[in-house]
């Protein structure tokens, strides 16, 4: 199903060194509701498009300092312009210069004099094609970025770290203000853990969030189930007096909340920020969003399991105490931080008297006892 394009999201550069053409083109598309930016030389046209980046050039084909071909090739020269689709503007006796501009990557040529509909119907073609290959250039660029976020995520064992490459991640698959994940310390009380924002608007990083009761649980259509709430423009929105205070002190715009749970265990919470402009949420974004903080809920749990192993393995499985292998970390990271400032370093040694008749004549099981409360 092709795509329906709204004429006021479109900028289009119209090149034409005859005014009456421009005013014609401009007659043409701007009760339509195109926006409009003209130039009526190639230099001219170069220095606009280095001000502006437009959607589409409508460029004629001769101009008297650089022509159309030649304003073209600089332009496609630049990888930054490279995904503009240009139209030449060309009179009958111009068509000789056509197969040289189709060359050079121009997509299309109307002929002077323009036909109303001819030039809509091209225009319209053009321009739902270029959103249809930015949005598969966006798609391709998130699907990657999710594959290295996602994998990054997994492969940390410490929780600060999965944590700060999660937000680093969706900050820059986003291209959001500001990404922060806390953690609950009490059921409606959370404390910001993890941080990545743009360095003009406030830093949230250890700030504990109370009353949060404010989160609309369920309150979405189903393409939101999974978000806790989402704002697309906080003047618009129906907030609370308390949700009024909150954005506006953090410069907030919009902003989207999505849930850190495995297990049945709620974790956290992902929020992501928008501080200069509202935001529009596609489903897609929120479709990525979901599977990252799926991810990074089961790279949490995976690293408490981690952690839980660790402590297991530095620990004697009788007494609870420290281990030998805990002992030999312990000693060899004192040992370096005491010779660095040329300290001493003190060990104390304990035996218990007369341990093997105690066990020998009590049985093991009592022997068991009395090494956990000598070593506790």
């Amino acid at each position: 199903m092709r795509s329906i394009i709204n004429p006021q999201d479109f900028l289009i550069l119209v090149v034409d060194d005859v005014s009456t053409n421009l005013r014609v083109v401009r007659g043409i598309l701007e009760p339509i509701g195109y926006q409009l930016t003209f130039a009526t030389n190639g230099r001219q046209t170069l220095e606009r498009i280095e001000m502006i980046q437009p959607d589409l050039i409508l460029l004629d084909l001769m101009m008297p300092d650089l022509d159309g071909l030649e304003v073209c090739e600089i332009i496609y020269s630049n990888p930054l312009y490279q995904d503009i689709p240009i139209i030449f503007l060309t009179a009958h006796h111009e068509k000789d210069f056509l197969i040289r501009a189709f060359e050079i990557r121009a997509v299309d040529y109307i002929t002077k004099p323009f036909q109303k509909l001819e030039l809509l119907a091209r225009i319209k073609t053009h321009l739902e094609l270029k959103q249809y290959r930015d949005r598969l250039k966006r798609q391709v660029k998130q699907e990657r970025l999710m594959t290295e976020i996602t994998a990054n995520i997994l492969s940390y064992s410490e929780l600060q770290n999965i944590l700060s490459y999660t937000v680093k991640g969706i900050r820059e698959l986003l291209e959001a203000d500001r990404v922060t994940v806390c953690q609950f310390i009490q059921p409606e009380q959370a404390e910001i853990i993890a941080e990545s924002v743009d360095e003009q608007w406030p830093s949230r990083l250890g700030e504990i969030m109370t009353n949060i009761q404010w989160l609309k649980v369920g309150d979405f259509s189903s393409e939101f189930a999974s978000c806790l709430q989402v704002i697309e423009d906080v003047h618009t929105s129906p907030l609370t007096a308390l949700q009024v205070d909150y954005f506006a002190h953090w410069k907030v715009k919009a902003e989207v909340v999505l849930p850190l749970i495995y297990l049945d265990n709620f974790w956290g919470l992902v929020i992501v920020d928008y501080c200069q402009n509202p935001h529009h949420w596609k489903p897609e974004e929120l479709n990525l969003l979901t599977q990252l903080t799926q991810q990074t809920a089961i790279a949490i749990h995976q690293s408490e399991l981690y952690q839980q192993l660790e402590k297991l393995a530095n620990l004697d499985g009788l007494t609870q105490i420290a281990n030998r292998r805990q002992f030999d970390q312990a000693i060899d990271y004192e040992w370096q931080r005491l010779r660095r400032n040329q300290f001493p370093l003190s060990l104390i040694f304990c035996d218990v008297d007369y341990f093997k008749k105690y066990n020998d004549f009590y049985g093991h099981l009592v022997g068991d006892s009395c090494l956990k409360q000598v070593a506790q």
